[in-house]
């Protein structure tokens, strides 16, 4: 014991902390563990604060503010180009364009009575009667090279680069689409090649079959477990298979069951579904996945496909498609509201009852996923197109009975979850930019007739043509990343013009942003300041190989150099006998036969299977071999 300052006697104690990721708890106690007091309370208790979050959502927000920025800017463009020749006839139809959103006081003329078309002859009454939505705009001016107004054509092209698609795959700007089954094929090369799976049991017709069925994801999984159980138990296969027919089915899917990797539970994203638009994370599962990624990107594409061809049908043209969905939905929509009359009529439900069906209701506290609010026009309550059906499924299921077939066809589109798809729904986002590309290119070819402006050239040798189909197509490589220079995360290579979608390749030297890229993204030695070797190259390679065998034991001990030789040679290195996936049962029976161990030794020092191999190796043998220089593969790698 020891005096402090104030003469009082100190003893020893201890003090325990117990830090959690929300809290602090502490206590103070003598040698025995007893708690000791501090003018006379007990020295013990707990803080409590908010746990730390992660950048997840400040990610996400970041993307979406970037991404609206980016439509602005192109819808802005677009309206440079149309400009002087839209003031000619309309000097004030770009500012009720921006006011549009605004109530009549806001309004820099309060008199406007109309939001788009103010003419004597035609207002936004003729325009919403002749056009009931922007698609059939769009379908006439894909169909007619007929004159028309330019702000029709402003406001159909305004349409498509507002929303212009993903760029998740490249299947060219032709006509040449990829089709179902090109797609299903390279999956399957894919799997084959690069994941050691073989799908070819299952039939590319019937996958195909019910990929393009409107069914509920639940039942389409089932069935596509099914089509994909065959092989699902080679433990030689590097991804699960029956995980590949749940992903096609659109169930969402977990990265450790589908490459039946452990590790990928705790990564940041940690499981997909082929019907979220992947594009806003692309780069999230490329890092987290690797060359792997290009499995679920290629199933994404399979995916597409199928939904796209659902979606368009017999028809070439997205406008067409939906117009054709707009009519469909009209018709379903009679269909059920002359159910719910004739029973109005029969008594057998009341007006109330009738009402609750479809019109909106007041009391703020209700919750009914009826039509008005699946549609929006409830201020108190949306719903879902899922959770509409399952009310309508049970409030409609006389309609299962009906001797009408009508009836009948619209209960079944009910219980499959696909009544009244709306034209602006979670579908667009899987549409590539290709299939708006075909489309914006054809009302330009029409209106070059009658526009004689979309073929000028400006002072900069650009055709007004030019620009706008590259305010569709034209996106900044991930190589190049920020285009301010300015920024010191900044690494482009550009001179100090001002850029454009439209020039872009002139002002940035695109070679010399991707050789920074690249070395921007290799690591340093800690001592020597060098390039790190690449986790692909020959040597590195090599010496993850050798450090996984050095591990191996029989009965506890260490094989033999000459044996470890004899293993890196013949499981490894030989290309005549290469072996995609090493596991332990493998490599027990090969060093029984080669007569390094008995059948009833111990083989250990190794998980499942030895995860190291020589790819980069075997997948530049043919010049290894003709050239015998590894210092040239080295420099490709």
């Amino acid at each position: 014991m020891k005096k402090n300052g104030n003469d009082k006697i100190t003893k020893k104690y201890y003090v325990g902390i117990d830090a959690g990721t929300n809290s602090v708890g502490w206590a103070v106690t003598d040698v025995l563990y007893n708690i000791l007091r501090c003018n006379s309370k007990l020295m013990w208790g707990a803080r409590l604060f908010d746990e730390a979050s992660d950048a997840q959502e400040r990610r996400t927000n970041r993307t979406g503010r970037r991404r609206l920025e980016r439509k602005k800017a192109r819808l802005n463009y677009l309206e440079v180009i149309f400009n002087n020749e839209i003031v000619k006839i309309d000097p004030t139809f770009f500012r009720r364009l921006h006011e549009s959103n605004l109530v009549k006081e806001d309004k820099t003329d309060s008199d406007d009575k109309y939001l788009l078309f103010n003419d004597k002859d035609y207002t936004d009454a003729d325009y919403l009667t002749q056009y009931p939505t922007a698609y059939h705009l769009r379908s006439e001016l894909v169909h007619s090279s007929a004159p028309h107004d330019i702000r029709l054509v402003f406001l159909a092209i305004h349409h498509i680069l507002k929303s212009r698609g993903h760029f998740l795959y490249e299947t060219g700007e032709t006509d040449n689409e990829k089709t179902f089954d090109d797609s299903y094929y390279e999956l399957s090369d894919l799997l084959g090649q690069s994941f050691n799976c073989d799908i070819v049991s299952a039939e590319c017709a019937r996958v195909k079959e019910v990929m393009y069925r409107n069914e509920n994801i639940t039942a389409k999984k089932s069935e596509m477990k099914e089509l994909f159980m065959t092989d699902s138990d080679n433990e030689d296969d590097l991804v699960d298979v029956t995980s590949i027919g749940e992903l096609l089915a659109g169930a969402t899917v977990q990265f450790s069951k589908l490459f039946k990797d452990e590790e990928l539970k705790d990564v940041e994203v940690k499981s997909v579904s082929l019907k979220d638009n992947l594009d806003e994370k692309y780069d999230q599962i490329s890092t987290v996945l690797g060359d792997r990624a290009d499995l679920i990107f290629e199933a994404k594409e399979l995916y597409d496909i199928a939904t796209l061809g659902k979606l368009l049908g017999k028809d070439a043209y997205i406008s067409d498609a939906k117009i054709r969905l707009y009519e469909n939905n009209r018709t379903d929509l009679n269909v059920l509201k002359n159910f719910f009359r004739n029973k109005l009529s029969t008594g057998e439900i009341t007006k109330d009852e009738y009402d609750k069906v479809f019109k909106v209701i007041r009391d703020k506290k209700d919750k009914t996923n009826n039509l008005a609010a699946y549609l929006g026009d409830n201020p108190n309550h949306s719903c879902s197109q899922e959770d509409f059906c399952k009310f309508l499924e049970k409030t409609a299921k006389g309609m299962a009975d009906s001797e009408d077939d009508e009836e009948v066809r619209v209960f079944n589109m009910i219980k499959e979850r696909t009544f009244l798809t709306k034209l602006k729904g979670s579908e667009n986002g899987l549409l590539p930019y290709q299939l708006q590309l075909k489309e914006l290119k054809k009302i330009l070819a029409n209106a070059e007739g009658y526009l004689p402006f979309l073929k000028e050239k400006d002072a900069d040798g650009y055709t007004a043509e030019q620009k706008i189909i590259s305010l569709c197509t034209f996106r900044i490589p991930y190589y190049v990343g920020p285009l301010n220079t300015a920024s010191d995360k900044a690494w482009v290579s550009r001179t100090d013009e001002k850029i454009y979608p439209w020039n872009f390749d002139e002002i940035v030297n695109k070679e010399e942003s991707a050789d920074r890229f690249m070395k921007k993204l290799i690591g340093r030695c800690t001592y020597t300041g060098d390039y790190v070797l690449p986790k692909q190259s020959l040597l590195f390679s090599s010496y993850t190989v050798l450090n996984e065998i050095n591990n191996i034991k029989v009965n506890g001990n260490p094989i033999p150099v000459d044996c470890k030789k004899q293993i890196y040679h013949d499981l490894f290195e030989d290309h005549n006998h290469k072996v995609s996936k090493i596991t332990k049962t493998k490599l027990k029976e090969y060093m029984i036969t080669e007569g390094f161990m008995e059948k009833n030794d111990e083989l250990s020092g190794i998980d499942n299977e030895i995860h190291a191999s020589l790819k980069s190796y075997h997948d530049f043998y043919k010049i290894l071999e003709k050239t015998k220089d590894p210092k040239q593969v080295e420099t490709m790698v």
